[in-house]
């Protein structure tokens, strides 16, 4: 964990992962490839967290009995 900035980073054999956990809505990092890439925080796609007012459920008991409730 990473307090400046609330990045958490995940190391491992295959590479590096970041999470950031702050309210920064998006950062530019640049890896060793000189690649740029897009950093986005977690906080700032709130919009995407699922309740009881923003999901479809499928009520299935064979192909024709299907049932989509929004």
């Amino acid at each position: 964990m990473v307090p400046q900035n609330k990045d958490f980073i995940h190391l491992n054999k295959d590479g590096v992962s970041i999470a950031s956990l702050g309210d920064i809505d998006k950062r530019v990092l640049i890896g060793n490839d000189v690649n740029e890439k897009v950093c986005h925080s977690l906080e700032s796609v709130n919009y995407l967290k699922v309740d009881p007012g923003n999901f479809i459920e499928f009520d299935c008991t064979d192909r024709e009995n299907m049932i989509i409730k929004i």
